[in-house]
């Protein structure tokens, strides 16, 4: 069996998961498959892909927990490594039995950076910083939800060395200013442009871009309050204007069946008969 890359074949696999409703991200097709092979073979292959999409579709976050766990995790380092080795099943697996059976002392760490050679990305780091710099916020995204998808970014940068760590937080502010071309009003409010030389931390700085959102939430719920009360208060009003017309109407027809005498002339009086009583016509 084999992976394909051709373009006709992906656009085939990516149509078929559209109409079965399947996200096409999560698809793999299989090419070569011999005719006689056994649904158990089929099971097997399809464990070990499951080992690989773990490692690969969701790299990132495991990465990011996995190191976590080494750098905060208080047990020993054959725990970490006993933790990572269980995690992982397939070619993922396959790469850590080479790594152990090569070097029997290799930390917790050092199968980290196997997987990342062998699965990662092999973008250098002067490549990511190049992709920061060109990150721009999304319709509808949040400039919190932007900043800490920058954030992610930016980490991988410094992971790579492609920017010295004490220029992280200018370069953030810097990036955030230049990429977020849906907040200009909060950029103002957090006078940013004005920080740069001084800039925060991006955890303060991810304060209060949450607090500005809050309150800016805070502000439209009170002015969608407001125009309810509004709405409501006029709908009342035109309720009561309605019925005292209506009260209106009906004195001036019982005025003008029972002939009662009036101070109007006649004209005006039938005017004024006309005025009322045509809506009912």
């Amino acid at each position: 069996m084999a992976l394909t890359k051709d373009p006709f074949l992906q656009a085939e696999l990516a149509n078929w998961c559209k109409d079965a409703g399947i996200d096409e991200t999560h698809g793999l097709m299989l090419l070569n498959v011999p005719v006689h092979t056994e649904v158990a073979e089929i099971e097997e292959a399809m464990e070990a892909v499951k080992g690989l999409g773990r490692v690969q579709e969701n790299m990132e976050t495991w990465m990011d927990q996995a190191r976590l766990m080494i750098t905060e995790c208080d047990c020993s380092e054959k725990e970490k490594r006993r933790r990572i080795v269980e995690s992982l099943k397939g070619p993922a697996l396959d790469i850590i039995r080479a790594v152990r059976f090569s070097y029997p002392e290799a930390s917790a760490l050092q199968y980290l950076e196997a997987l990342e050679s062998t699965f990662g990305s092999s973008e250098s780091g002067e490549d990511l910083y190049f992709k920061f710099r060109l990150m721009r916020q999304g319709t509808g995204e949040a400039l919190s939800e932007f900043l800490r998808r920058m954030e992610k970014t930016l980490s991988k940068v410094v992971e790579r060395e492609g920017l010295s760590l004490r220029l992280v937080d200018k370069v953030r502010v810097e990036q955030l200013i230049r990429g977020a071309v849906n907040s200009d009003m909060m950029l103002l409010q957090l006078r940013l442009r004005e920080r740069k030389n001084n800039p925060p931390s991006f955890l303060s700085l991810l304060k209060e871009i949450r607090e500005a959102e809050e309150s800016e939430a805070a502000r439209h719920r009170m002015s969608a309050k407001a125009k309810a009360i509004h709405f409501h208060e006029n709908e009342r009003a035109s309720t009561s204007v309605i019925q005292e017309l209506k009260a209106e109407i009906e004195e001036l027809r019982s005025q003008i069946s029972g002939g009662e005498p009036k101070t109007l002339s006649t004209n005006n009086a039938r005017s004024s008969a006309l005025l009322f009583v045509r809506p009912d016509l």
